[in-house]
């Protein structure tokens, strides 16, 4: 996916994936976002 341009890797990273629900449980509970900038803004409309 990301070698065809369809995803960038960083997105690609915040996949979250476990083989335990309780493993995932955790990853989900500990997630932080990644800081991205927002589409819009009050200058663009």
């Amino acid at each position: 996916m990301v070698e065809r341009g369809f995803l960038k890797q960083e997105n690609l990273d915040a996949v979250v994936i476990d083989p335990t629900i309780e493993g995932l449980l955790n990853k989900m509970n500990n997630y932080k976002p990644l800081p991205a900038p927002k589409w819009l803004n009050k200058e663009g409309l």
